[in-house]
């Protein structure tokens, strides 16, 4: 929604509180009176409060199925704490706390208020509350009683009362405690007896006697034959590298490569593979000079290939050496291996026994060490220990106060004041929302659908009171130029002649939903606002069954409309002028020889061809919905002016009005809103006060009266 469309949101519904400001003092002012009345009435209360403190310390037992190791604090947490503190305000409040003080208010303090109730501890629980102090351990108890003594006196024993109930439960928790120690103790006696027992009973049956106790050979020898089996293992993983290496060197880079590999932890090798050297360094130099038949080279070619020979052998003994030591390890793993399995046969013919032991062996310990715990327990802690000073203390006592709490006079007014005003205010818009008649612009424009031609307020009787002359009671725009009434008929006549477009000699009718909605008041002033224009106007009064015109205008009615339609005059010979300049009316008359009540069409055509020397004709008509006549004329006339009185015409009869309206003549040139109170409706000060803004400074000269008006 735009800020625009918001703000028009607001104005409306502030309208609408200012229109309807009546509904919403009445309704604060009842509202305000009445909680005033019942507050001075009302019996007044007196506070005491006693205050309680409450440390958040668990019991010291051991709940039943629970742990006998050190308790721990029963509220570990803040949830668990705040039940806690909810469980004790609870308490602080229950029947058998109430019961108990009503009990010790009879018997030690002689009150007998609540003798005569039917249900004593109910009825001291409407004068009591329990509320925590916030961020501490207090807590208070307060009591709102008619007698200040009698307040403080019944704070007080609740209190104790609360006291002596928790002490109560302390005790009754502390026997059952006791009693359940005993118990617990006896069954975990007869516990560790009975585990002791089939404990050695089952190792005498499988023959493990002993063997809980670190002696499982088969487990330490397979610890100790992984181990050995890890290590050879290992050693054979290396060797077999070694070996693969120099078989691969071998393969590769031939002997003397392997040889060379080999000869660093072999001396024979080292000096065989040096001569070696050396005999070749010798035939590359004998080469040079002579031919490889020579006798020299022959001769070094046998001691190198005797060299390459012994060089082999020496290799092979090497390996066969290295192989060999690969064989002992392959077989010391694989006898390793056969122990290892053996082993674990063993163990796996001990698993469930042995499983079995541990078992017994654990319930035996654990039910021991319950039996020694409670025995310890019980042999060190009596009673005494068991009931642990209160953790609740009452911290203040309370103290009569002689000044009342309630009612409180001052905030109920001021509180019924804001509902008040906000009640009022809902009410008014129910009451806006229920109100079926036309009151604004929007009624006319968006439900009638015409338009809008202005509100006219009501006659402010301070001003009629000034008015001597009959004719100024009646025409008061003439005599009140200035006044608000007169400016909002300009205004509607401002919009009248723009939409006429100054059509010469323009016929306008004017007319209501029902009688007495004040059309005849706005035709004649309305009539009289086009004269003050220096417009030359007749006004007719064509409400044949109820004409008012001559009273309204002060004129002779003997003679008139019904006389020209029956045929007995001309309309010149009964048109009569008025005390405004330019104004002249026609009035209905009397017609003796007048057929009937209905207008002739033909007739009234005829009489208004014949007053073509005015400016304007204004015709005042019967209202719509009572007779025909309304439409009649409103087909003869070249606009329509619609009367409604604020907060009294309805919508449907409206609507229905202006339908039947619009199908003999669609130039409805707008509606009026007529009879605004200025001082109630919430668009009243459009038109209270018009000359701040000099909009009653006018050009248009004040007529005067004629003699003899």
């Amino acid at each position: 929604m735009s800020a625009e469309r918001r703000d028009a949101h607001l104005i409306h519904y502030w309208n609408i509180l200012v229109k309807r400001r009546r509904v919403v003092f009445a309704f604060t002012a009842v509202l305000v009176l009445t909680v005033l009345v019942g507050s001075l009435l009302s019996t007044k209360y007196y506070s005491s409060t006693a205050v309680l403190e409450i440390a958040p310390k668990a019991p010291v037992y051991f709940p039943q199925g629970g742990d006998v190791s050190e308790s721990a604090p029963a509220y570990p947490n803040a949830t668990s704490l705040k039940a806690y503190y909810t469980t004790q305000y609870r308490i602080m409040e229950s029947r058998r706390v109430r019961k108990e003080a009503v009990r010790r208010l009879r018997e030690e303090h002689g009150v007998d208020d609540f003798d005569g109730a039917a249900d004593p501890p109910a009825a001291l629980k409407k004068y009591m509350t329990v509320e925590a102090e916030p961020e501490t351990e207090l807590v208070r108890i307060t009591v709102q009683y008619p007698d200040p003594d009698k307040a403080a006196l019944f704070a007080n024993t609740l209190a104790r009362s609360y006291l002596d109930v928790k002490r109560q439960q302390a005790l009754d928790e502390t026997k059952k405690a006791m009693k359940w120690l005993e118990g617990q103790l006896e069954e975990y006696r007869t516990r560790t007896v009975s585990s002791d027992k089939e404990l050695r009973k089952y190792q005498f049956e499988h023959q493990l006697v002993g063997a809980g106790e670190g002696k499982q050979l088969p487990f330490a020898n397979r610890e100790q034959l992984q181990s050995a089996y890890s290590d050879a293992h290992t050693r054979h993983v290396k060797l077999q590298a070694v070996y693969d290496g120099l078989q691969s060197v071998e393969k590769n880079n031939g002997l003397l490569a392997l040889a060379t590999l080999l000869s660093a932890d072999n001396t024979v090798l080292q000096g065989l593979l040096a001569r070696h050297q050396e005999l070749l360094q010798d035939r590359a130099k004998l080469l040079g000079r002579v031919t490889p038949q020579h006798p020299d080279v022959v001769r070094i070619d046998k001691e190198i290939a005797s060299l390459k020979s012994q060089i082999r052998d020496q290799v092979q003994t090497i390996m066969s050496a290295k192989k060999g030591e690969l064989t002992v390890v392959i077989g010391e793993e694989q006898a390793i291996t056969d122990a290892l399995q053996a082993a674990e046969g063993d163990i796996a013919a001990l698993q469930e026994p042995l499983i079995q032991v541990d078992l017994l062996k654990t319930e035996a310990t654990r039910n021991e060490q319950f039996y020694r715990d409670l025995d310890k327990r019980l042999s060190e802690v009596g009673i005494s220990q068991f009931i642990q000073a209160s953790n609740v203390h009452q911290i203040e006592d309370a103290i009569p106060a002689h000044k009342p709490v309630r009612p409180r006079t001052l905030v109920n007014v001021v509180t019924a004041l804001l509902l008040g005003l906000m009640g009022g205010g809902a009410l008014s818009m129910v009451v806006e929302y229920f109100d079926f008649t036309v009151r604004t612009r929007e009624d006319i424009e968006e439900l009638l659908g015409i338009p809008f031609l202005g509100l006219v307020p009501k006659v402010d009787p301070e001003q009629m009171e000034t008015l001597t002359h009959a004719v100024d009671n009646t025409l008061p725009v003439a005599a009140l130029p200035r006044s608000a009434l007169a400016e909002s008929l300009r205004t509607i006549r401002t919009h009248i002649s723009f939409r006429l477009q100054r059509q010469p000699h323009a016929k306008l009718l004017v007319t209501s939903t029902l009688p007495r909605e004040g059309k005849s008041f706005i035709a004649s002033n309305l009539a009289a606002i086009f004269a003050m224009g220096k417009t030359r106007v007749l006004i007719i009064d064509g409400d044949l069954r109820r004409p008012t015109l001559d009273k309204v205008l002060h004129v002779d009615s003997r003679r008139g409309l019904k006389n020209v339609i029956a045929g007995e005059c001309r309309a010149a010979d009964v048109i009569q002028p008025t005390s405004v300049p330019g104004l002249d009316v026609l009035p209905a008359g009397h017609g003796e020889g007048f057929a009937g009540e209905m207008i002739d069409m033909d007739r009234m055509s005829e009489l208004l061809a014949s007053v073509q020397d005015y400016d304007m004709i204004v015709i005042d008509s019967p209202p719509v919905s009572v007779v025909s006549d309304a439409s009649v004329l409103a087909s003869l006339v070249d606009g329509i002016v619609f009367v409604v009185e604020s907060a009294s015409t309805g919508r449907a009869p409206a609507q229905q009005s202006v339908e039947t309206l619009r199908a003999v003549n669609p130039a409805i040139l707008g509606g009026v809103v007529n009879k605004i109170d200025v001082h109630r409706a919430s668009y009243g000060y459009y038109y209270a006060y018009p000359d701040l803004y000099g909009y009653g400074e006018r050009d248009e000269e004040t007529p005067t009266r004629k003699r003899g008006a």
